[in-house]
Parts: C-alpha cells; sequence; structure tokens
C-alpha cells in the first residue's frame, strides 16, 4: 500500500465519520448540528490533500484537533437523545481511525523515498490498526450486555481505565519519537 492508498482509507474513515456523526444529530432533532460536523470533516479532509500548507508547514496538531472536536459533536448529540448511541460510537471510531491513519500518512509522506519498502510498512500499520478496530466492533456487539445504569462505583472504575489507557497511549507515543524530538 502506497501513500495514496493510505491517503484514501484515510479519506474514507472521515467521510463516515462525518456521514454517521451527523446522522446521529440529525436523528438527534438537531439537524443544524451537522453544519459544523461537515464542515470540520472537510477541514481535515483539506488537510489530508495537503491543501492547508503554509510555508512547507501542515499544521501536524490539526487532524488531533478536528478528531476531539468531532468526537465533542457526538457527546453533543447523545445528550439530546441518548437513542443514538450506536450511531456515535461508529462514528467516534471512524472518526479514531482517520485520526491514526492520518498521522500515518503524514508521516509516511514526509519520509518520501527514504522509506525501504513502504508497501509493507503501510500493511503492517494497517494490521496494527485492525485490532483495535475489530476490538471496537465486538464492544458494539456487546453493547446489548452492558447495563446502562452507571453508579458511581462504575463510573469511578471507568474513569481509572481511562486514566490507565491514556497513560499507556502517552507512552508508546513517547516512544516512538526520535531521540532529537524527546529532548524539546
Amino acid at each position: 500500500m502506497t501513500a495514496a492508498h493510505v491517503r484514501s482509507l484515510t479519506l474514507f474513515f472521515l467521510a463516515l465519520s462525518a456521514l454517521l456523526l451527523s446522522g446521529a444529530l440529525w436523528l438527534a432533532a438537531w439537524p443544524w448540528g451537522a453544519l459544523p460536523v461537515v464542515g470540520l470533516a472537510g477541514l481535515w479532509a483539506l488537510w489530508v490533500l495537503g491543501r492547508l500548507e503554509r510555508n512547507g508547514r501542515a499544521f501536524p496538531w490539526l487532524p488531533s484537533l478536528l478528531g476531539a472536536l468531532l468526537t465533542l459533536s457526538g457527546a453533543g448529540a447523545l445528550l439530546r437523545a441518548p437513542a443514538v448511541l450506536v450511531w456515535v460510537y461508529l462514528g467516534v471510531v471512524a472518526a479514531l481511525a482517520a485520526w491514526d491513519l492520518s498521522g500515518f500518512y503524514g508521516r509516511l509522506a514526509h519520509a518520501g523515498p527514504h522509506v525501504i519498502a513502504p508497501e509493507r510498512f503501510s500493511a503492517t500499520h494497517l494490521r496494527r490498526l485492525a485490532l483495535p478496530l475489530a476490538l471496537a466492533l465486538l464492544g458494539l456487539l456487546l453493547l446489548p450486555l452492558i447495563p446502562r445504569d452507571f453508579s458511581f462505583d462504575r463510573t469511578l472504575l471507568l474513569a481509572l481505565l481511562l486514566v490507565l489507557g491514556l497513560g499507556f497511549l502517552v507512552r508508546r507515543v513517547h516512544e516512538g519519537l526520535p531521540a532529537e524530538r524527546k529532548n524539546k
């Protein structure tokens, strides 16, 4: 898989996320809330296509910001109508996949000819991405088994798992940085 394939896959997940989150907001009787979602996804797509460069820099923080805003729009839909949970869940999973792939695409595109066997490099990354996506879909299948009445204990446990998961993610990202960027 080349950088162009990764870019196409990124745009697919981004469009899927925008469609699902816009649909959730529409079903939550808030059709005007879908406009910012489409705008955020459009801005992200422009970033992926390389149209938002200034002085040769492509704002590497932009996908993270736009992904967080898309996720918050899903939370807004849930506050208005909890029945759209499946739509929001799938939209957020697609946004996370688009975020991961856009970061990978940025690194792959900037590496250029320095990457030996980019097809194998891309295939390895996609295999690593497939596991969390499969677990997310498995979580969707298990959703009817999860009790929806959250007590303080369950909320505390989920918050603890979230903090531990984010700590693990930050450590993994930090380990993957080159030595000269770690010291800054």
